[in-house]
């Protein structure tokens, strides 16, 4: 098996195990295993800059977003809430989503 195969198993049968740190979640219309993390040192940057913000980060593994339009700027809604994408990251198969929703969506 090489390094890649092995980092992507660990990825599914670790990181984004039901079991152990994962859940699961609707990303725009589709169900995903994902992270969820509400960063509140991000939020008060953020919020300072822009108006009373929430922000989050997202990750899944890139495999289950294919096909999905992941561009900063752009809106989706995350387990019913309506979101902003403000960063996209991509890191070994994983991807890294930083979000805002103004607060009441």
């Amino acid at each position: 098996m090489s390094l890649k195969d092995q980092i992507a198993q660990d990825n599914r049968t670790l990181f984004f195990n039901l079991d152990e740190f994962g859940s699961t979640h609707t990303l725009a219309g589709r169900e995903v295993t994902g992270l969820l993390d509400v960063d509140q040192a991000q939020a008060g940057r953020f919020a300072a800059a822009i108006g009373d913000l929430s922000y989050c980060t997202f990750y899944a593994l890139e495999s289950d977003l294919e096909g999905l339009s992941l561009q900063v700027g752009k809106e989706l809604t995350l387990d019913k809430s309506l979101y902003l994408i403000r960063q996209v990251s991509y890191e070994e198969g994983i991807v890294l989503l930083t979000l805002s929703a103004r607060r009441g969506y």
